[in-house]
């Protein structure tokens, strides 16, 4: 049985951040596993609010990952992406931009206040590739994207995603 990948409008994403951190321990974040309740409902609140993905935070506050991405944020002229410690699953995409050394990314703990301050944010999968993120939207948002905020990310963003 094959399941058709839905088309993403054009341009750039809008993220969503979840209202409330993830429950922890969670001794099955580092597998990709069935267990995907919590985040499959935060991709569904996404789209019914006009973004792509819902951003999960941990229980100290740092950024873990989307419900089908990975973050990465521009700190400082520099790529960075939740660790591993943090709570992050080891995605495929993920692992690429890491090694591929036209990114130059590293892993540190990102908070909120990081990817709100960032110069550029992208999130990715192995399904969809890279995505730049054109900003948030309220979690209440309507489908339409009332509510929008733009994010500093949002200005000059260009990145080359065939590398």
């Amino acid at each position: 049985m094959r399941a058709p990948l839905a088309p993403l409008p054009p341009g750039p994403v809008r993220l969503r951040w979840a209202e409330a951190p993830l429950p922890g321990p969670r001794p099955l974040a580092a597998h990709k596993t069935t267990e995907r309740a919590l985040y499959d409902a935060g991709v569904r609140a996404a789209e019914a609010a006009g973004a792509f993905d819902t951003l999960f935070c941990n229980a100290d506050g740092h950024v873990v990952e989307g419900g089908r991405c990975t973050l990465f944020a521009k700190i400082d002229g520099r790529w960075c992406t939740p660790p591993l410690a943090d709570g992050a699953l080891a995605g495929v995409q993920r692992a690429a931009l890491l090694a591929d050394p036209a990114w130059d990314a590293v892993e540190r703990p990102l908070t909120r206040a990081d990817v709100e301050r960032a110069e550029a944010l992208v999130v990715c999968n192995a399904l969809r590739g890279v995505l730049p993120v054109a900003g948030f939207v309220d979690p209440a948002a309507a489908p339409a994207g009332a509510g929008s905020q733009a994010s500093p990310a949002a200005s000059g963003l260009r990145v080359n995603f065939d590398r």
